[in-house]
């Protein structure tokens, strides 16, 4: 929005001290409550389930029954998993397997995105189908162990989830389409980020999107522009505030340090690359960010990353984009679309093979031993680091 300068450092000052007091007075120590709202899950052939749950709370537990979203299930015991920040739940019961309401769209959404999936993958296959599904859907389930592995290993996980790019092309999708409608189109864009928000799953990354997508639509209705930073920690003030808890998930971490990174080292790195390397300045500007994060949570950190990176984020707009498309064109005619797909398997084996690539190359990535003090201080020098460039080296 046109704020003052002044007025937004006020603003941006007691939306600090707001969160601060909020965050200083909960109690992290919060248990998953005994009764759970389950919002996704994956259901494996020995009866074992892995879900998400209200409040940011990652499930697994064992249940001979069929579940559906927005279950609510009890249980007598768990055992929490540092490693994948997860509770295993034990003697899992089913209390309520009729929801309704929001719950029931979100169930409905759930069962779309189930049905989009299965024909997803009658269009692409091996590989180019788990990219897909990832990129379009968030949906990280359908990586093999495997490729997954590599895929962490040389710094490329990240390209498939769903992101702000995925709200952005959805929001001006529907902006575009309907933009003869004048503020209706807004309003229509926003329930479609909303739908697709919901359909994909609101996991961190995708609700951090969705807040900062929704303001950006506000804006532009009023014909203002938006201070991407400032929306940022809007954004990240807003899910905090509503739900502490969630400053430990590791998804959420990422996802705002990795646009935090993007937004402050971006303009600094394209002043010194060519333009032909813009994706590499994005993708060692987010890396700076989510490397502390990263070599606290996994052990290690990828040298290679940098390299993929440069390799392959020209593809992820394409597969993302015309595997939609794909998708669309298979309600007309399943045939064409299956012999579209070279369109998705051609980028998709770039991935592929870069992957397989750099992966073997025995420095890929080295372990770090690293605890939360020396993270607080890596991201204090990272912190002064930029500061010297704005105010000194900038003006050079």
């Amino acid at each position: 929005m046109n704020l003052s300068p002044n007025t937004q450092k006020i603003i941006f000052l007691l939306l600090l001290v707001t969160l601060s007091i909020r965050l200083l007075t909960f109690n992290f120590n919060t248990l998953p409550p005994q009764h759970l709202t389950i919002n996704t899950f994956n259901r494996f052939p020995n009866s074992f389930y892995t879900a998400s749950a209200k409040d940011n709370f990652n499930l697994s537990f064992s249940y001979k029954g069929k579940i559906h979203p927005q279950s609510t299930i009890s249980y007598s015991s768990y055992e929490y998993n540092e490693m994948y920040k997860s509770y295993t739940l034990k003697n899992v019961k089913v209390i309520n397997n009729n929801p309704t309401g929001f719950s029931k769209l979100k169930e409905n959404l759930y069962y779309l995105k189930t049905s989009l999936l299965t024909r997803l993958n009658t269009i692409l296959k091996g590989k180019s189908y788990q990219l897909s599904a990832g990129m379009l859907f968030g949906e990280k389930t359908a990586l093999s162990k495997d490729f997954k592995e590599d895929l962490v290993k040389v710094g490329l996980i990240h390209i498939v989830v769903v992101s702000g790019f995925n709200i952005s092309l959805v929001g001006l999708l529907i902006l575009n389409t309907f933009k003869r409608f004048g503020v209706m189109a807004y309003i229509i864009s926003f329930l479609g980020i909303v739908l697709y928000s919901v359909l994909v799953g609101l996991e961190p990354p995708v609700l951090r999107a969705l807040i900062m997508g929704s303001i950006v639509l506000i804006a532009r209705a009023k014909g203002e522009e938006s201070n991407q930073i400032y929306l940022l920690f809007i954004a990240g003030f807003i899910m905090l505030f509503i739900n502490p808890i969630i400053i430990k998930s590791l998804s959420f971490q990422l996802s705002f340090m990795a646009t935090l990174g993007v937004l402050t080292f971006t303009p600094i790195f394209d002043s010194i690359f060519p333009k032909y390397l813009s994706d590499l300045s994005a993708s060692i500007s987010a890396q700076i960010m989510v490397l502390p994060i990263l070599a606290l949570n996994f052990g290690q950190v990828s040298i290679v990353s940098p390299i993929a990176n440069l390799l392959t984020l020209w593809t992820v707009p394409i597969i993302t984009v015309v595997s939609g498309i794909l998708l669309l064109i298979s309600y007309f005619s399943l045939a064409l679309a299956v012999f579209l797909s070279f369109l998705v398997t051609i980028p998709s084996l770039v991935i592929e093979k870069t992957t397989d690539i750099l992966s073997g190359v025995n420095f890929a990535s080295v372990d770090v031993t690293i605890d939360e003090r020396k993270v607080i201080v890596t991201y204090l020098c990272i912190f002064a680091c930029y500061l010297y460039y704005i105010f000194y080296l900038s003006r050079q």
